[in-house]
């Protein structure tokens, strides 16, 4: 069957913390940098975190994975250890959960490409109860049929459930949907697990060995959605 419903992850897929305010909060602890080194150096703690969780299990919403989390951005910023460090992993971890406010570069073009294309859209994210009104503050509103929160239906992906929700509010089959995602362990893997094709954004080339098409921006979603095994999109 074709192509017809693409589901986004939000984090690291949609939108991305502020680095900016990353930056200002690591300037507060003696650390210097900015936005965009932050951005790219954060990038060396994606591939620790999905190693992690897909060792350990349990809630990418968990308050030891948030910590974990953090120490593993403070170690990819090349933020030193000692007496400074505590203060720092405290703000930080207080203040991220809210800073995933930056829609990503081309992101709205993207969106806007596949609806002209015909494709309906959804996210499937594991969040804590607030990604829908979190997307809608970010200029998302209107692009998406429906939005999977994790915290409101009471699975998180990898749990295949998530994703066979996400498909029953779209009325499709799994082999007529995709899920581009940025975590292999979470996305990739609770997509393929549920029968849907998968796409990884990859922009920081973490994940080399990971099995399904990697995208280094999100503006390489469209032509490869259409080559995926099915045929071209609804438009065709």
């Amino acid at each position: 069957m074709r192509i017809r419903v693409v589901f986004f992850d939000a984090g690291n897929t949609l939108v991305e913390p502020d680095w900016g305010t990353v930056a200002e909060i690591l300037g507060r602890h003696g650390l210097s940098r900015t936005g965009r080194e932050v951005r790219s150096m954060a990038a060396r703690a994606w591939p620790l975190l999905d190693r992690a969780l897909e060792a350990r299990g349990g809630s990418t919403e968990s308050a030891p994975v948030k910590r974990l989390l953090t120490g593993l951005l403070l170690d990819a910023v090349g933020f030193p250890p000692g007496a400074v460090r505590g203060p720092a992993e405290e703000e930080l971890g207080r203040e991220l959960p809210g800073l995933w406010r930056v829609p990503l570069p081309g992101v709205f073009e993207v969106l806007g490409e596949l609806r002209a294309a015909g494709y309906r859209l959804g996210v499937v994210s594991n969040s804590n109860g607030t990604i829908e009104r979190g997307l809608h503050a970010c200029g998302f509103g209107g692009f998406f049929e429906t939005i999977v929160d994790s915290a409101v239906v009471g699975a998180e992906k990898p749990d295949p459930v998530i994703f066979r929700i996400a498909l029953r509010r779209m009325t499709a089959a799994p082999d007529e949907a995709v899920h581009v995602g940025d975590l292999p362990s979470v996305d990739v893997a609770g997509a393929r697990a549920a029968g849907l094709a998968a796409l990884l954004l990859d922009p920081f080339g973490v994940f080399p060995d990971c099995p399904v098409p990697r995208l280094a921006e999100l503006a390489e979603a469209p032509r490869a959605i259409r080559g995926l095994p099915g045929g071209p999109g609804p438009a065709s």
